[in-house]
């Protein structure tokens, strides 16, 4: 186990098999940054919420996570999390 300080981060969510997870929401996530002017340098996080063998293929969650400097109001597709 290793401890790590709370974080903030934006995410946009998969659904589905983890194999599915597209790359382009990491790129959806770093122009969602860009027009943020959020510097870097980024840390990147892939969060997987599922056991695959326990959870059906269509129901597994995975965030494609940035952590950002602060909380912030989600709008549209970016959510956010304090992990």
């Amino acid at each position: 186990i290793i401890n790590i300080r709370p974080m903030h981060v934006a995410f946009r969510r998969h659904v589905g098999p983890y194999e599915n997870v597209p790359e382009s929401i990491f790129d959806e996530l770093e122009r969602w940054a860009v027009r943020r002017r959020l510097n870097g340098p980024r840390i990147w996080m892939g969060l997987g919420h599922d056991a695959p063998l326990a959870t059906p293929p269509g129901k597994l969650r995975f965030d494609a996570a940035l952590v950002v400097p602060g909380p912030f109001e989600p709008r549209g597709r970016i959510g956010y999390q304090l992990i």
